[in-house]
């Protein structure tokens, strides 16, 4: 019955007068480790999991988003905030409760990047399980530019007029940590006017394809055979669903399917999407670092104070307190170097 319908072997290996028979399942030939030879058809798997049709934020449509938070008040925060989702896995509820007092300090941070030390920070699961993020290197530096730069500056201001201060990492002007319901909100603006579908939750898209694609890459599944319903199939969800703290495999298997259905066998997944996150954290570090040049720029007037000094060769026109702003510009710009060397 399958005769001529299945092509089993290479086009040369049929009779002359098959060469160019039009088989209705087509195959490819394989060569294993062991060198054993075996043939995967091209037959597509149908995905029938529950969220099949909800739209999936990839990093390109995430990176977009953030260019959307260009020139918003809180632009590095809003945009960090999505870094560690996509980087954790967080939810919303558990990425709010991140404080400063859980960030290493800047020695431990040398630690992380020589691999000398391993950084989590515990939250609190759904049902109150105990659970943990997982931050990279390069997202730890950049949170911690952001709380000597931005969040530092609201703690300032809040000091000043009096209010208490939060020791949560994501802060509103007033000192307190920001809602769950503030922070979505702020995502749902910036994915309408980046021309993005999805939500500030469909952001954990991005871990949960990269914890099935890594998944698959330790299963090796190039030996195996890619089968409908296997048990290596729903090990591998499990393990995904493990890293991510998913209840149910479910809301996985679109995501097994679609990197089955892209002949993804023998990848180095991990090691690529490492690179991938850190080019990105250090690209936005970076941008990060030249944001704090410019505003400091502005607050004082270097234009004016250069040109006093070519005409008289002396400072003897700026202020005292402009001398002293001088000074300190020029340690924070030696500090913003330092950091720029590093990100590089």
């Amino acid at each position: 019955m399958l005769r001529n319908h299945v092509q089993l072997y290479e086009q040369s290996n049929y009779p002359l007068e098959m060469w160019h028979h039009p088989f209705a399942i087509t195959s490819d030939e394989f060569t294993k480790k062991d060198g054993k030879k075996i043939r995967v058809s091209r037959v597509t798997i149908p995905d029938t999991s529950p969220k099949a049709n909800r739209p999936t934020v990839t990093d390109a449509k995430l990176k977009l988003v953030k260019y959307a938070e260009e020139g918003s008040r809180h632009e590095e925060r809003n945009s960090l905030a999505y870094s560690w989702i996509a980087i954790t896995g967080a939810r919303s509820y558990e990425l709010l409760q991140v404080v400063t007092g859980k960030l290493p300090t800047r020695e431990q941070l040398d630690r992380i990047f020589a691999g000398a030390l391993d950084w989590t920070i515990e939250v609190k699961r759904k049902g109150g399980r105990d659970g943990r993020l997982v931050p990279t290197a390069d997202l730890l530096r950049r949170t911690l530019n952001f709380v000597d730069s931005e969040r530092a500056g609201i703690v300032k201001k809040c000091e000043s007029l009096g209010l208490p201060v939060d020791d949560g990492l994501f802060l509103t002007d007033k000192g307190t940590t920001l809602a769950v319901s503030s922070l979505q909100g702020l995502a749902r603006l910036a994915f309408q006017r980046a021309g993005v579908a999805g939500s500030i939750h469909r952001i954990r898209a991005i871990p949960a394809r990269k914890a099935v694609e890594v998944a698959l890459d330790v299963a090796d599944v190039g030996d195996v055979e890619l089968g409908l319903d296997t048990i290596w199939k729903h090990a591998i969800l499990m393990r995904a669903a493990d890293i991510l703290d998913h209840r149910s495999t479910r809301t996985l298997e679109h995501y097994l399917n679609d990197l089955i259905n892209s002949r993804i066998q023998k990848s180095t997944a991990s090691k690529l999407h490492l690179v991938e996150s850190a080019i990105s954290e250090r690209e936005l570090t970076l941008a990060a670092l030249e944001r704090r040049i410019m505003d400091q720029s502005k607050q004082l007037d270097i234009g004016r104070l250069i040109a006093d000094f070519r005409r008289t060769r002396t400072l003897a026109g700026a202020t005292v307190e402009e001398v002293s702003q001088l000074e300190d510009f020029t340690a924070k710009l030696d500090a913003v170097i330092q950091e720029f060397k590093q990100a590089v």
